[in-house]
């Protein structure tokens, strides 16, 4: 797909580089991309980095015109405001967490051809998992453009209730995070038990990037794969007993919905 429309960025910061990033190598025209960032050295610092043109303020809006609404959710209300004169046929995309579609389209004084996604934060690399809900009034042309562009930085799913996007928030926009937590406590545990940072860095990051793409092939079978690696009376039986007996599982689970309840509870302010 060839997108000629005007994409603007209400905001500049690191998520809406990373979709900048796949949209430009998707070969998307930089003279299509334009952000607006009331921050001067953030406008510095994009033009710099992607050769596009910024502005303090949008002004006008085409009719053909992609508006990504990439700034913090407590300042969503503002520049809907700003921009609601202006709409009758342009598409608006949200990676605001926490702001429902109801609120941006109450913000934006009725107007409903809006989506609402939750990237997170590996879209900097183009390995975001972007889940995303429409509004039910998106056209089919619409939906299929808006698809194109949050695959340009990685994968997209469509879900069909917008409270689910809470649980997206606990499982994948977080998730990087927990991710990352494990594998610290690993690499710690290594430097624990003999050895040296280096070693242990790269154990633990060549065995979670080996262990996901081991699993992708065999996703839906993973108790299997456990048995499969666990010898009786072996060392990784040792382990997996010390955290059944911990309660890892319960940990984890927690921690997650733990996440989830204030997903729910930000949505709802």
């Amino acid at each position: 797909m060839i997108i000629k429309n005007q994409i603007i960025f209400i905001g500049g910061g690191n998520m809406a580089q990373a979709i900048i990033t796949g949209l430009i190598s998707c070969n998307v025209d930089k003279s299509n991309i334009f952000v607006a960032d009331t921050d001067q050295d953030k406008r510095a610092e994009v033009e710099t980095k992607f050769s596009i043109k910024t502005t303090k303020k949008i002004l006008t809006l085409s009719e053909n015109a992609i508006v990504i609404l990439a700034t913090k959710p407590d300042q969503i209300h503002k520049v809907c405001e700003e921009i609601s004169s202006q709409l009758n046929s342009q598409i608006i995309i949200s990676i605001a967490a926490g702001v429902q579609l109801s609120q941006i389209q109450k913000y934006l004084k009725g107007y409903d051809q809006i989506i609402r996604t939750m990237p997170n934060l590996v879209a900097q690399i183009q390995k975001s998992i972007t889940a995303a809900y429409a509004h039910p009034n998106i056209n089919d042309r619409n939906k299929l453009i808006v698809d194109y562009i949050l695959n340009t930085f990685g994968d997209c799913i469509w879900l069909e209730d917008e409270k689910k996007l809470d649980a997206v928030t606990a499982i994948s926009g977080s998730g990087p995070a927990y991710v990352f937590y494990f594998l610290q406590i690993i690499i710690q545990a290594g430097e624990e038990i003999g050895l040296s940072s280096s070693e242990s860095q790269k154990l633990a990051l060549k065995m979670l990037q080996g262990s996901a793409q081991f699993a992708e092939r065999n996703i839906s079978d993973l108790e299997t794969i456990i048995l499969n690696v666990t010898s009786k009376g072996g060392t990784t039986e040792q382990a997996l007993k010390y955290f059944k007996n911990h309660s890892f599982n319960k940990i984890i689970k927690g921690a997650i919905n733990a996440a989830y309840t204030r997903a729910k509870e930000i949505g709802e302010k």
